[in-house]
């Protein structure tokens, strides 16, 4: 039931922006999170007292609902019900709203990778509460579940208290060191939660040493690779070094249930924009309005943010747009060309290839200008924009991760050497969006992000439901494929917007 960050191109499907205006209004943002982690354990977790138990039978929407306390309950007792915490096994799942961007994602036992998909079939999987209480809420999905591991002790909401303390002290510090020690224990207070049990661990043996610690350790090794001399028989054994690893029962504990609180709730604080969002753009036809998002941050055009931010302060009671916890703000990271001080405006062009392979090209308010690169496993020294402009168009690149003065080092017959080159290929699978013809924006002057960070914020403990549009559209994989043959040309689509 622990799941990461949600990380993926809107519908799962490459696109391609771009807009002759360089105005916030008709540019892509990037709608940031404050601190997502900490507002989330600062305005809707809690952690239960007490043992879990295990609930086991055949149960549906129904049981779910009149069992587990929801996850933007107030602390007033009355707002309990029989289980405060708990994971439950899906047997099926069925998503009657559609989503650009889905709630949930399930592992794929054959590619290992996370698939967010807006599901309706058949499931083997552990969900979080608060999880299935999103699906609920927004996709109005339907479950079956045969068992959970329930908790029905005393909630305990000091976490609350404590991340609140933590990032109002951290406000007027963040320039300073002690500002950014602070950030940390925000951060990572909840990490040790999430860590898996380790069943083995990796040795490192001189080759004199091999036979003793064979014979005191041989019950528990699982492998032995010699590192050093493997290429060379004649080489002297006390030169040799082998990699072994072992058997090891891991004897620590770890509250595993907070940790997927933490990563649960932060979804649930993510899907309040992302609904709004999705309901404003209803009125422009299927274009993707959330581009792409990243565990804490959305793509989105500017007069989209607007409609979104009117619409979340009259539906929650406090603003969108802020620096407290719980709201947003914008958060490009300036590029290098940019002037000292000089903050990006917005994103006149962006291609999003697939999950952490996507460019922006910023402007300034200063009139600068340039791009944001971001392509996994491949540095941006190696990067130019033509390769996602290839990449997009379904061609296979190659990219050297030593260029630019980068050293790689490899051990080969016990003497250790600087590699000359190391090559990548790289071929983008995610399908291509098909967009309806777009409305037009709005005519309105746009809501300001200076003055989004003004007004006091109150924040409510509970919140309606709220659904999200139905959208009927097929959907693909999200993958990057390295060494791949595949030559098929997809057909190039340009989504735009004109005035």
């Amino acid at each position: 039931s622990v799941r990461g960050g949600l990380v993926m191109t809107g519908c799962n499907t490459r696109h391609k922006f771009s807009t002759p205006f360089r105005d916030r209004f008709h540019m892509i943002q990037d709608c940031d999170a404050n601190s997502l982690y900490p507002s989330t354990m600062a305005t809707l977790l809690w952690i239960t007292e007490g043992k879990p138990s295990i609930l086991k039978g055949q149960f549906s929407t129904k049981e779910f609902k009149e069992r587990f306390t929801h996850p933007w309950a107030g602390e007033d007792v009355s707002e309990e019900k029989l289980y405060n915490d708990g994971v439950i096994h899906l047997t099926e799942l069925r998503c009657h709203k559609e989503s650009h961007i889905p709630r949930l994602c399930i592992k794929n036992p054959k590619t290992k990778l996370n698939e967010w998909r807006n599901w309706n079939s058949k499931v083997d999987t552990w969900v979080n509460a608060k999880d299935v209480w999103d699906l609920i809420d927004y996709q109005d999905a339907e479950i079956l579940w045969d068992k959970a591991l329930v908790y029905t002790g005393k909630r305990c909401f000091e976490i609350r208290k404590c991340m609140r303390e933590l990032y109002e002290f951290r406000k007027p510090n963040k320039k300073l060191g002690v500002g950014n020690v602070a950030k940390l224990m925000m951060n990572s207070s909840y990490g040790k939660a999430t860590l898996k049990p380790k069943d083995e661990e990796i040795l490192i043996v001189d080759g004199t040493k091999m036979d003793d610690f064979y014979s005191s350790n041989g019950y528990r090794i699982k492998s032995i690779e010699p590192m050093q001399g493997k290429e060379d028989p004649n080489i002297l054994e006390i030169m040799k070094k082998y990699m072994v690893k072992v058997y090891k029962k891991d004897t620590g504990a770890v509250f595993n249930m907070f940790g997927s609180d933490v990563l649960a709730g932060s979804k649930c604080l993510m899907r309040r924009p992302i609904s709004l969002i999705e309901k404003v753009a209803e009125k422009y036809g299927e274009f993707p309005h959330i581009f792409y998002t990243d565990t804490d941050s959305i793509h989105v055009l500017g007069y989209i943010v607007d409609e979104a931010a009117k619409k979340f302060e009259k539906k929650y009671g406090y603003p969108m747009i802020g620096n407290e916890v719980g709201q947003f703000h914008s958060d490009f990271d300036a590029p290098s060309s940019f002037k000292p001080g000089e903050n990006a405006i917005g994103s006149y062009y962006s291609i999003f290839n697939a999950k952490k392979v996507y460019v922006d090209c910023l402007i300034g308010d200063q009139g600068s200008e340039g791009p944001h690169m971001r392509m996994k496993g491949v540095p941006n020294s190696s990067i130019v924009l033509q390769d996602y402009e290839d990449l997009y168009d379904g061609k296979k690149i190659e990219k050297n991760l030593l260029s630019f003065g980068k050293i790689s080092l490899e051990i080969k017959n016990g003497h250790i050497k600087s590699r000359k080159q190391m090559k990548r290929s790289l071929q983008i699978r995610t399908p291509e969006f098909h967009p309806a013809t777009p409305e037009e924006p709005p005519s309105a002057q746009p809501l300001e992000w200076q003055e989004w960070m003004d007004g006091d914020t109150q924040l409510l403990e509970l919140s309606d439901d709220e659904l999200t549009p139905t959208q009927k559209r097929e959907r693909g994989d999200d993958e990057i494929d390295i060494e791949t043959d595949d030559d098929e040309e997809p057909v190039l689509k340009i989504a735009k917007i004109d005035n």
